[in-house]
């Protein structure tokens, strides 16, 4: 090789090696939350107009209301029940009631609209809400469920508490009530491992848990006083499903999948359970209550969220192993669930973990480039339901420009148009609370308060609003053909996860006078929901299936086909962070001293004569 080419050679590796160490280092460097800062912009939405959305679905939920309590998840409809074998109740005839209209209901979704209606209540202050039926409608639906709530025996699971889907008739002339247990229904279809029963037990009590608590905060301080016996039940409830191996619930003592909806849901009912607890003077079970929680708490963000994938796994089986892959290429349950920690309290929405989930839920699920992918427009292909519960999360990442253009596209497509399917009594709820925490933000910048932390999930601190686990693939389906390949589906695949009706956020308390002995109540004065820190977590917790029912067309299930291609960065190590950068430097500058030494000896190592170095 000759001088010339070898120098040749030389001066290109050197050139080579100059390049790597100019390359920005900038475009490398880690994403910061500061980086991903979720922009709260200036509303534009009036105080009347959310004000107006939040009477119109009172009255809506309060129209479903039958009048022994009850709230289907849709209006009444005629429907035959054709194959289902019903019995006779209360001295009626399957075949005189059959033709009755009817409706399914799930206490799930029920929870959900009456949360909905505590949280509006409260935002629109205390001489609006007289002008409503709110407190009417939440405390008659909370004498149902306490009513309906099965005893050891009458539970096909022999746990005492759980309360049981239904499908109620109502004579329309003389308003005779028929209420029918799904499991009864269905029992000649389904003679062994028959699959209606509930839709989980972990998140119906986590739910109920904290709708006991907001209506005593919200309309009655005194509600509490003798309901130790019956939060006693409800705990207990929830822990008979706990993985003692993993510190999560699952679903239901028959189907043992720990859901990160579901679990959500429980840490905020848990966190609720403690607090009502705390104010009737109970110290020993507050405290024992609010550990369980935060147990709860701790295991959801170690078991259930992928450090690797860098988002929120749907759920584990009762080994461990995740249901699906941690990913948000398919809405339900994996892309849907990704918000329920911030919506809970479990995570705080400031930080970067919540940042970057929330930045990329966005860039799948809210697209204007694409149709069919966009959640803000209620335009998702891949689901039937407008998942409303959704809408507290944004509320608490202090997103209000996607927040107002979710519930504008609301409004128009369901509200003003009459409520028509795929609507229903959980959309309600989760609408009104979203809807109200907005509105209480707009309050507090008009009195010239702190709204820093508008985070929807003000349980964080204290009580999480917990809306259970209803978020799982909800779908309302009063026919018999809609719930069979539900519950079916739900039985064959252990991957299905809860859904979108989860959304009953326990709201948190602010702490009152201590009580002086554990048997003496703590006299109440209703109390402010705390701050929402993201210490204190709501409870959305995801049911094995809790499709959204609807009473009014059978329902399909939601498509969960034609997965979102996933935004860049999705499971890998996002632009800018990681080592590789670094790498590419470090061998840039090694080559450039490298190759200069070379030079540097052959120059002394040169004959004066120019000759070659021996």
């Amino acid at each position: 090789m000759s001088p010339s080419s070898s120098s040749a050679r030389v001066f290109r590796v050197l050139l080579c090696s100059l390049l790597l160490l100019f390359i920005p280092l900038g475009s490398f460097a880690p994403i910061s939350a500061s980086e991903t800062e979720i922009l709260t912009l200036n509303p534009t939405m009036t105080a009347d107009e959310l004000s107006t959305i939040l009477k119109s679905e009172i009255a809506y939920v309060g129209s479903l209301q039958l009048s022994n309590g009850a709230i289907p998840d849709g209006k009444l409809t005629a429907n035959s029940h054709a194959g289902q074998s019903l019995p006779e109740v209360d001295g009626i005839a399957a075949s005189e009631y059959r033709s009755w209209p009817s409706s399914r209901m799930v206490p799930y979704f029920s929870d959900a609209a009456v949360l909905g209606v505590i949280r509006a209540c409260k935002a629109l202050g205390p001489e609006e809400a007289k002008q409503t039926d709110g407190q009417q409608i939440a405390l008659a639906y909370l004498e149902w469920y306490m009513a309906h709530m099965n005893t050891k025996e009458s539970d096909i699971n022999h746990v005492a508490g759980t309360v049981y889907d239904y499908f109620i008739f109502r004579n329309a002339a003389d308003g005779r009530i028929v209420e029918v247990r799904l499991h009864d229904a269905y029992a000649s279809s389904y003679p062994t491992n028959n699959p209606y029963d509930y839709d989980s037990t972990d998140s119906y009590a986590a739910m109920f848990l904290t709708l006991m608590l907001e209506y005593a905060e919200t309309f009655d301080s005194k509600y509490l006083k003798d309901k130790e016996t019956v939060v006693d039940t409800l705990v207990s409830v929830i822990r008979a499903t706990e993985v003692k191996s993993l510190s999560l619930t699952g679903a239901k003592p028959n189907y043992m999948v720990c859901y990160l909806m579901d679990n959500c849901e429980v840490f905020a009912g848990l966190t609720s359970a403690a607090e009502i607890y705390r104010k009737i003077g109970k110290k020993s079970k507050a405290t024992d209550t609010a550990a369980f929680a935060e147990k709860v708490r701790s295991a959801i963000q170690s078991r259930l969220y992928s450090s690797s994938a860098k988002c929120w796994y749907s759920g584990v089986f009762d080994n461990g192993k995740p249901t699906a892959n941690a990913d948000l290429s398919v809405f339900y349950p994996q892309g849907s669930c990704q918000l329920f920690p911030v919506l809970f309290g479990v995570d705080d929405p400031t930080s970067e973990r919540a940042l970057n989930v929330y930045k990329r839920f966005k860039e799948t699920y809210c697209r204007t480039d694409i149709s069919g992918k966009n959640w803000s427009a209620v335009n998702l292909r891949d689901d039937t339901y407008p998942w409303a519960i959704l809408l507290r999360a944004v509320v608490a990442m202090g997103d209000t420009e996607t927040a107002e253009t979710y519930v504008k596209a609301m409004n128009n497509r369901f509200i003003k148009t009459g409520h028509n399917y795929p609507y229903y009594n959980a959309e309600a709820g989760h609408l009104m609370t979203g809807v109200a925490a907005m509105l209480e933000v707009l309050n507090e910048k008009g009195s010239g308060a702190d709204t820093s932390s508008a985070d929807e999930s003000s349980a964080a601190s204290s009580e999480p609003v917990s809306e259970s686990s209803a978020e799982s693939s909800k779908e309302p389906a009063d026919e018999s053909s809609k719930e069979t390949s539900k519950e079916t589906s739900k039985e064959n695949s252990k991957e299905t996860s809860k859904e979108t009706s989860k959304d009953t956020e326990p709201s948190a308390v602010s702490d009152q006078s201590e009580t002086a002995s554990e048997d003496e109540p703590v006299s109440e004065i209703p109390s402010e929901e705390p701050s929402e820190d993201a210490s204190v977590s709501e409870a959305p917790s995801e049911e094995p299936s809790k499709d959204e029912p609807v009473s009014e067309a059978p329902s399909e299930e939601p498509s969960k086909a034609e997965p979102v291609s996933e935004p860049s960065g999705q499971g890998t190590t996002p632009s800018g962070s990681g080592p590789l950068p670094w790498i590419l430097w470090g061998a840039g500058l090694t080559a450039v001293l490298g190759v200069g030494a070379f030079v540097i000896i052959r120059l002394l190592r040169k004959k004066p004569d120019g000759g070659k170095a021996a």
